[in-house]
């Protein structure tokens, strides 16, 4: 079976492609000489950030490569550690923007959100998937119950608004059975009142509880 190819792999190649191009990398050298890059090791800080990212004017060049060659933002991290590097054999330590979950507030609820990019498949997901729900599990902090169907919900939905019309259990009863919907398990009128219950039970069981 042949090795995966990778979201990281495929923006090397990309990147190992571009340059071929001479054009491209009569720029990268010129960069490359105007900022002594690659970075040396006496030129990182504590934590191994090279000191020139600070530098205004190589960030300003940086993008103007990018869009001039047109890259994709997917591409944009590694392009930057291959400008640093000088190569693009360099081993990543972080992860990439690319399906690395981060947390987003909407209307007052927390949840994850994943850089997906034209190039992201399916299989991708499922490769991270166990990083992805670590993260998720990490950020939102929240277990959550296992959620089965409820059977004949939309039916006893049905019966529930019936008796709000002030209907009578066996008008209830002939009514949902007379339904096509409805008619492959018939009811009672004894039924309702039993699913009346149920059904308020279940709504207060997943009613959503305030915060001490």
């Amino acid at each position: 079976m042949p090795k995966e190819f990778t979201f990281e792999e495929r923006i090397r190649q990309d990147l190992s492609l571009l340059t071929v191009n001479d054009e491209f990398f009569a720029d990268f050298e010129a960069m490359s000489k105007k900022y002594d890059l690659p970075v040396k090791e006496d030129e990182v800080d504590g934590d191994g950030r090279p000191w020139i990212m600070d530098n205004e004017d190589f960030h300003r060049d940086g993008d103007e490569l990018i869009k001039k060659y047109n890259l994709p933002e997917s591409h944009i991290f590694i392009f930057c550690s291959f400008l640093l590097n000088g190569h693009l054999n360099f081993i990543l330590d972080t992860e990439l923007w690319h399906l690395n979950p981060g947390m987003i507030s909407a209307n007052r609820e927390n949840c994850i959100m994943l850089k997906i990019y034209p190039e992201t498949t399916l299989k991708d997901i499922q490769n991270n998937w166990a990083r992805i729900k670590k993260s998720k599990d990490r950020i939102l902090n929240k277990k959550i119950n296992k959620v089965v169907r409820i059977k004949n919900l939309e039916r006893d939905l049905e019966i529930l608004k019936l008796k709000r019309q002030y209907k009578k259990a066996n008008e209830i009863a002939r009514i949902i059975n007379s339904d096509k919907r409805f008619s492959k398990e018939l009811i009672g009128f004894a039924d309702v009142s039993r699913i009346i219950k149920r059904l308020k039970e279940l709504s207060e069981k997943n009613m959503p509880r305030k915060k001490s």
